[in-house]
């Protein structure tokens, strides 16, 4: 498939993506009945009737902007219709510096005209939609590529790409584009490093999203940053000094980065030298040790390891211990916190003493490491404790940070206020708050929010309205947390008055009024409190004009707005009201998205209830609801969590068969799922495949150190290593 991609005229699209052959939607359960989700449908349905709403989206066109009937808008189209036409009929003779000239007097043309525009218009109208433009100008900046300085008329890559940049068509593919051909072209440094700070600060906003999800990545993400990635490797080997490649490197210090398997796919598919390919490889492999145990996302992902198979203190010091003595460099405080924070953390036992004293060790570890404490790292700890049963080591902790001379700010003092009042010790969490008060930090919202909730929790009502009586007086206004959480005391209450409910819709038209939004947490709450609380329970109708009514003060409710709905209502307990979430939704013209199903698929896993299973999974064939990884990651670990093994595999199979795959991390959670229900032999037997597809490293190199070590790590707990045994003794991974 490699070989065709390549062939395709143009890189723009194809560099940042693996193209694959989009697949029917695999039938999973071709069997047809009416199951009993079905039928809660059908018995909702009859107390709720409604009629689907058409959105008229106007005659479809290539432009993007005002209505075409607008008569300016008409003008623009007929010339924005005749600069494409120019440009392909350019690019089609080859005459890459007719192309680019046009291009440059268009660009000069729109941002001249865009300052005597009318109302309503913007520079973008005089360009057709990106479906249209992109994959000209792909073309063109493929030629410029290609021409690699020899032209001298020609504009630079990064001339281009901030003409592109100016009338707003420049895209993060664009930079990817240019970042791997000068790579791949072994580009100097002087001119590599404007293009990569250039690509880092065009995507300040959304590179961090796609380099930090703490998830497995999609195809996409990882392609969006595996360029950029690329980049950066060959420029930190080169020990440049660039304030964006810092910024980057910052970044991935807490989060996750392409993994060597994706890019040596990307490299090739891209075309690299073997040489090159080698080399940058080799970058990656001494980034991964070095980062090994400084990465706060790989350090997390080696905690949780060690702790599924045994969460306890003594397992997690062997791992911190390992950790010092391994690391090329110097702990920073974030890792000495996070363990800490993990110490603190560990479920309640008979080795709680011993949790706090391994807590307290790692902290004098970072004291003697040359990192002084300061009031972030004392307000964490702090915080572990809060989280903690036993939360009188508070008030000593606090004299303890007073002694050693760190101010606490609001945070500090927030989270001692909170901490005490969680605990029900409401006499010393208001003295706390009034210390503060008379300390010269003063109280604000967030610190007014953590009082509200640790009294309310305990339905200390009274002291609660004294509180809010006392932020009035200090100017502090109510934010949405404040209303939420107000929210949560009067659903309580309504289960003895039925009036509580009224007072809560009240409480919404007061947000409404003082300018704040209801989010969607505050439809869960109230939601949550009608099914919990209120006796008989709330029709449909009454479900229905709850939203109307949130709606009209300022909620979007979408199909994202329901899922988020739908999760709620399930973690809380009230699948009824899920299911009626999904009939409104329906009702309202919207079908689910992946995320939907994923959140039900998941609950009936949780729940054992496969009849349901497979009833959802029937209606999502039935509705052509695409398998993307998160679904397959669902159904394959569901099934071995229950212990259907025969069905997991079918769905390997098919997964395999289809247009997306689950990524490793979905394989380790199959692994472990398995290995708790002593089901070795079919664990080995998807490690067995997973080597067969070269998916994962047999070497021993691979396992250790690789960007695969935690996987490995999985495998080696199974069975007290009875399963790696089995491997290493069928010589399917070197010993």
């Amino acid at each position: 498939m490699s070989a065709a991609l390549k062939s395709v005229p143009s890189i723009c699209y194809s560099c940042l993506r693996f193209a694959r052959t989009p697949r029917r939607l695999p039938t999973l359960l071709p069997r047809p009945r009416l199951g009993r989700v079905q039928l809660l449908h059908s018995a909702r349905k009859l107390q709720f009737m409604t009629t689907t709403q058409t959105v008229d989206t106007g005659p479809v066109n290539a432009y993007s902007g005002l209505p075409i009937s607008d008569p300016v808008r008409l003008a623009q189209s007929d010339q924005a219709l005749s600069d494409l036409a120019l440009l392909k009929e350019h690019l089609k003779s080859g005459d890459i510096l007719s192309a680019c000239r046009h291009f440059g007097a268009l660009t000069s043309r729109i941002l001249e005209s865009s300052g005597n525009l009318p109302p309503g218009n913007s520079p973008r109208d005089f360009l057709p939609s990106d479906a249209v433009l992109q994959p000209v100008l792909g073309q063109m900046l493929e030629a410029i590529l290609i021409d690699d300085g020899r032209d001298l008329n020609l504009p630079t890559p990064l001339d281009f790409l901030n003409q592109m940049g100016d009338i707003g068509v420049l895209r993060t593919m664009h930079y990817a584009s240019v970042l791997l051909s000068m790579v791949r072209g072994g580009t100097n440094m002087e001119s590599l490093v404007p293009v990569f700070d250039s690509a880092i600060l065009f995507n300040a906003e959304n590179l961090r999203e796609v380099m930090s999800d703490v998830d497995e990545f999609l195809s996409l993400d990882y392609d969006v940053a595996t360029p950029h990635f690329i980049a950066f490797l060959i420029l930190r080997s080169k020990s440049v000094s660039s304030e964006q490649l810092s910024r980057l490197e910052s970044v991935l210090a807490y989060s996750p980065y392409p993994v060597f398997r994706h890019v040596e796919r990307v490299l090739d598919y891209q075309g690299f030298s073997i040489d090159l390919t080698t080399h940058i490889l080799a970058l990656l492999q001494v980034f991964s040790a070095e980062s090994l145990y400084t990465n706060n996302h790989t350090l997390k992902q080696s905690i949780s390891a060690v702790l599924a198979s045994s969460p306890t203190p003594k397992a997690l010091t062997t791992l911190y211990q390992s950790i010092k003595a391994k690391s090329p460099k110097k702990l920073s405080a974030s890792v000495y916190s996070i363990f800490i924070t993990t110490f603190l953390g560990l479920p309640d036992s008979r080795d709680h003493l011993s949790a706090q004293s391994a807590a307290f060790s790692v902290w004098n570890d970072m004291e003697e490491g040359g990192i002084t404490p300061g009031v972030i790292e004392w307000t964490n700890l702090m915080k572990s404790f809060s989280k903690a049963q036993d939360k009188s080591v508070i008030l000593p902790l606090w004299q303890k940070m007073i002694q050693n001379g760190i101010f606490p700010d609001d945070k500090a003092w927030t989270v001692r206020i909170h901490a005490l009042l969680e605990a029900n010790m409401v006499k010393e969490g208001l003295e706390s708050l009034r210390e503060m008060q008379k300390s010269s930090v003063t109280p604000n919202i967030s610190t007014i929010n953590a009082v509200l909730s640790g009294l309310l929790k305990h339905d200390h009502i009274l002291e609660a309205s004294k509180v809010l009586a006392v932020a009035e007086r200090l100017g502090i206004t109510k934010d949405i947390t404040t209303y939420n959480t107000l929210l949560v005391s009067l659903m309580k209450q309504q289960r003895g008055n039925s009036k509580k409910f009224d007072e809560s819709l009240a409480l919404i038209r007061q947000m409404a009024a003082n300018g704040i939004s209801p989010d969607i947490q505050t439809i869960t709450l109230i939601l949550d409190g009608m099914y919990k609380f209120s006796n008989p329970k709330p029709t449909l109708s009454a479900v229905l004009s709850l939203l109307n009514y949130c709606e009209s003060a300022g909620i979007t409710i979408n199909v994202w707005t329901f899922t988020a709905l739908i999760r709620a209502l399930l973690e809380e307990g009230h699948e009824d009201a899920a299911i009626d979430m999904l009939l409104v939704m329906e009702s309202r013209g919207m079908t689910g998205t992946t995320a939907t199903y994923n959140t039900l698929l998941r609950h009936y896993f949780y729940k054992r209830d496969l009849r349901s299973v497979d009833e959802l999974l029937e209606e999502m064939t039935k509705k052509r609801i695409v398998m993307d990884r998160r679904l397959w990651r669902e159904v394959i670990v569901g099934f071995a969590s229950v212990g259907q093994v025969d069905r997991m595999k079918r769905a390997i199979a098919r997964m395999y068969g289809g247009a997306t795959e689950m990524g490793i991390l979905g394989f380790m959670s199959t692994l472990k799922k398995l290995g708790n229900k002593g089901l070795l032999v079919d664990a080995k037997e998807v490690v067995e495949d997973l080597l067969d597809r070269g998916i994962v490293g047999r070497s021993r190199e691979a396992r250790m150190t690789g960007p695969d070590k935690g996987f490995w790590e999985v495998v080696e707990s199974l069975g007290g290593g009875a399963v790696m045994a089995e491997l290493i003794n069928t010589k399917r991974v070197d010993s």
